[in-house]
């Protein structure tokens, strides 16, 4: 009685086993964009230089919706923009975009909750933010090869932390002229 059961879940193992090392066709690659953006708040205008990270699929048959899935984003600001904070008092930043999308074939889907957690400013020099957010799915209708670009424009809405109260600010930007916004592609196929 007990060989057949240690039978069975050696099968099991074994099956587990290489379904876990097969690779999937919809297995996901991160894809790392670098680009730079110019972004103006109140009057000071920079060059923002951007990391953007996603993992997307090898892979997706037609008809397949490509589920929403996590971004991350790392933003370097300039000495000047941080000096500006500075000038205000401000010991920490945090921010929200409601307007970030990235595009697939001519279709902009949406960037929900793309958000920097409370930062603290440093004391001199430029300053690195982090903020994440949920890029919705999209559904392939089409066999092919698409490319996934990063939005053109974008525009974050902060709440600079100081000891005499909070200030709100807008910093809106958009893509250097030249600079890339290919994330990646996908292959779709039958």
């Amino acid at each position: 009685m007990r060989a057949p059961r240690l039978i069975v879940l050696a099968l099991l193992a074994a099956l587990g086993i290489s379904v876990l090392v097969a690779p999937s066709p919809a297995s996901a690659v991160t894809r790392t964009l670098r680009t730079t953006y110019l972004c103006e708040v109140n009057g000071n205008s920079a060059h923002v230089r951007a990391r953007i990270r996603v993992d997307l699929p090898r892979q997706l048959h037609k008809g397949d919706r490509m589920h929403a899935r996590r971004v991350n984003v790392r933003l370097v600001l300039p000495a000047s923009i941080v000096d500006y904070m500075r000038g205000l008092g401000g010991r920490s930043v945090e921010g929200t975009s409601w307007d970030a999308f990235y595009r697939v074939e001519s279709h902009q889907r949406q960037i929900k909750r793309l958000r920097v957690p409370d930062t603290d400013i440093p004391s001199s020099g430029p300053m690195v933010l982090h903020a994440h957010g949920r890029a919705v799915g999209y559904r392939f209708r089409h066999t092919g090869t698409f490319p996934l670009h990063a939005g053109h424009a974008f525009t974050t809405h902060a709440t600079i932390h100081r000891g005499l109260g909070d200030l709100t600010s807008t910093m809106g930007c958009s893509v250097v002229l030249g600079s890339p916004t290919r994330i990646g592609t996908i292959r779709v196929v039958r």
